[in-house]
């Protein structure tokens, strides 16, 4: 990954000589890959499972014996802080014959999950199936499958010396923001990927940007880093100054680093063609959760969101209508097909029956 020094010597020179990083092929992608049904079962059930997926802020659980339950891709979790203050996320489900421990879905205060079916009982969560689990930006990330031998600090180190060095490191969250949208999952992803639309999709909010379609990316194993300037930059300038940066933790996670805070926003599947987006901005203090000036910018950006909603959602008719066979991906749209190349890669490393 490029350094900060680097992309802002790179991003001159786009600039200087008017043009973008464009040294890509065009490419393709089937429209199948959007309406199957076997291939939307292994996103779901094996695909999700496997990667980082973001949970609640760590702060929410701040003392011993906190806890809460959510429930994602169908799998339930119990999030809880032990006495040595220690963060785990067990599945909340029982050893002896699967019943669901808890269901507080605000936080409660609890040292031992008690089984209403046949009163077993686990001190602490000891001897509940432990998942993995990392706190990155102060949220939990977790990963579903009890089996997977993804490292989540590997995932997020490089992300996480950088957020330092930009000291854009957060605490707490304020409010989620929760869509059920009606369109599949990976079309959501796209959206967020390229910079292309900026000027015609969110008319006019940002019609005018400076220097629309230049954004500059950088692969992390299976993350990106996508840096978008918004004006020209100077060597001494900070990049939260003149640009927007964003970090995808694949497979549907983003974290828009803003100089004040961070808008987490992350996609569920839940069909194949019905997505639940959460928005939650991340804070570095407890007073920022109720700063106005954030929360004119959070407005702002649930307006942009609801732009990119509406054309989405009309995407996936556009799917069924069978007008198109692939989707196009032009050069400057390069990190789409990556980000589809990785879905393959996953389903050769995965390899379990769908």
């Amino acid at each position: 990954m490029r350094t900060i020094d680097q992309i802002t010597e790179q991003t001159l020179k786009y600039i200087n000589s008017e043009t973008t990083e464009s040294n890509h092929s065009e490419s393709v992608n089937p429209i199948s890959s959007y309406l199957d049904q076997a291939q939307f079962m292994f996103e779901k059930n094996k695909l999700f499972r496997n990667f980082p997926i973001p949970t609640i802020s760590a702060t929410e659980i701040p003392n011993a014996n906190d806890y809460v339950t959510r429930t994602i891709c169908e799998v339930p979790l119990i999030i809880y802080r032990n006495p040595q203050n220690e963060i785990k996320v067990f599945l909340n489900v029982c050893r002896h014959r699967g019943a669901k421990l808890a269901t507080a879905t605000h936080v409660q205060n609890c040292k031992t999950f008690t089984c209403p079916f046949h009163g077993w009982k686990y001190d602490e969560g000891q001897n509940l199936t432990e998942l993995k689990s990392y706190t990155f930006a102060g949220i939990i990330w977790v990963l579903l499958d009890p089996e997977t031998q993804v490292s989540l600090p590997q995932v997020f180190s490089q992300f996480e010396q950088e957020l330092n060095q930009l000291e854009a490191k957060t605490a707490y969250a304020m409010p989620d923001n929760i869509f059920q949208k009606n369109f599949n999952w990976k079309i959501g992803v796209e959206a967020f990927l390229e910079v292309d639309h900026f000027p015609f999709a969110h008319a006019p909010y940002l019609a005018n940007i400076q220097y629309p379609g230049l954004s500059l990316s950088d692969q992390v194993d299976n993350n990106f880093r996508i840096v978008v300037p918004l004006q020209k930059p100077t060597p001494e300038q900070f990049i939260l100054n003149w640009a927007q940066i964003m970090y995808f933790i694949f497979p549907s996670s983003f974290l828009l680093v803003y100089s004040d805070h961070i808008a987490l926003l992350s996609l569920v599947p839940t069909d194949i063609d019905k997505t639940e987006f959460r928005y939650t901005p991340l804070v570095k203090t407890k007073v920022d959760i109720t700063s106005e000036v954030i929360q004119k910018k959070v407005d702002f950006l649930k307006v942009i969101l609801q732009q990119d909603f509406d054309i989405l959602e009309d995407i996936q008719k556009g799917l069924y209508s069978g007008a198109n066979k692939e989707m196009t991906f032009t050069n400057t749209e390069h990190v789409l097909n990556s980000f589809h190349r990785l879905i393959s890669k996953a389903r050769g490393i995965i390899n379990l029956p769908i």
